[in-house]
């Protein structure tokens, strides 16, 4: 894929480097040889059960789909800005060599076999747009999370107070608050959408003022966490946001 090494030569900040992959754990993240762990950047794939918690549907299809693309190969591991998350997973986007001899992504592959959702998590957001267009291909075909009911967008009055996880919730963004540190859009008195400031100035400018949302129907993507007030997804791109008429 020539598209994608003159994209990370060009980016300055991002930079490459090549291991073998020993095991695929789920679909969105791997085991090199060297025993380091890997999280695919942009890509969020249905949760295996774990921990007690129920295994997801299509979670052994992502899982099988990454494997047989990786699994005991070569890739090419290419990074952004933030190299490691919170639980010292490198953060990478994968490319695989496929039968024709081209570079691919494991990414886009995903998420064009609707094995996956888009996601958009500052800094590493350079492959947003291409990601997109995967997860559109998918979406468009009607393939894999976007016709499985059980992985369908929730309405925000069915969001329970145990609701955990990464969910894709639907509302209307009914009232604007603000801090120092961030933009908080309430979908219902116990479900607010927090857009820290810095993100907001970065990334949203195209949308104008932050209470030109109120009243906007809105599809937002990202980890539902409890709060003490209720339930907040994090958002920091408007790529985890779809306006709905």
């Amino acid at each position: 894929m020539v598209g994608a090494l003159l994209f990370w030569v060009a980016a300055g900040a991002a930079t490459a480097d090549s291991a073998v992959v020993r095991r695929v754990v789920d679909g969105d993240s791997l085991v090199l040889a060297d025993e380091r762990e890997v999280r695919l950047i942009g890509v969020n794939a249905p949760e295996m059960g774990r921990d007690g918690a129920p295994e997801q549907p299509l979670a052994r299809a992502a899982r099988t789909l990454l494997a047989s693309l990786v699994e005991g190969r070569k890739v090419k591991l290419v990074y952004e800005t933030e190299r490691h998350d919170r639980y010292r997973r490198i953060l990478a986007h994968v490319l695989f060599t496929d039968a024709d001899g081209a570079e691919r992504s494991a990414e886009e592959a995903l998420l064009a076999s609707g094995l996956a959702w888009m996601v958009a998590i500052p800094p590493n957001v350079g492959w947003v747009s291409r990601l997109q267009v995967a997860e559109s291909e998918a979406r468009s075909a009607g393939r894999g999370v976007w016709v499985e009911p059980r992985l369908a967008a929730l309405p925000v009055e069915r969001l329970g107070p145990t609701t955990t996880g990464f969910q894709l919730v639907t509302g209307t963004v009914e009232r604007l608050g603000q801090s120092r540190y961030a933009y908080y859009f309430e979908l219902a008195p116990r479900v607010t959408v927090v857009v820290p400031r810095e993100d907001w100035a970065r990334y949203f400018a195209n949308l104008g003022n932050p209470d030109q949302l109120v009243g906007k129907a809105v599809q937002v993507r990202g980890w539902v966490t409890p709060h003490e007030r209720g339930l907040r997804l994090r958002v920091g791109h408007p790529a985890m946001l779809t306006f709905r008429d």
